[in-house]
């Protein structure tokens, strides 16, 4: 949603949000998303709603994807940054990014 928004660009990453699972992400919203950025890469919340949404995306548009990791008991960067610092997210996302 908007905070996890807010904290991307944080870590300078831009970023948007459908506010919520449910909203699609298709047609032409997605064609100028492809006109105005190199790559275009899917997290979600780290919870069943947030995976489905994120895997139906993969499959539909081979989007790349990713969640914040189990191992961190965290459900998405918001709560990685309180948990941890600015710092240390950056970095994870950094690393996730590269493993993309």
């Amino acid at each position: 949603a908007l905070k996890d928004v807010m904290c991307y660009n944080l870590i300078s990453y831009p970023a948007i949000s459908l506010q919520g699972e449910h909203n699609k992400l298709e047609g032409e919203f997605l064609a100028k998303l492809y006109r105005r950025f190199s790559r275009i890469i899917v997290q979600y919340d780290n919870d069943i709603p947030g995976k489905e949404a994120a895997n139906s995306l993969l499959i539909r548009h081979k989007l790349p994807i990713f969640i914040i990791p189990e191992e961190t008991n965290c459900k998405d960067l918001s709560d990685y940054i309180a948990k941890e610092g600015l710092d240390k997210a950056k970095n994870l996302i950094n690393n996730i990014i590269k493993e993309i």
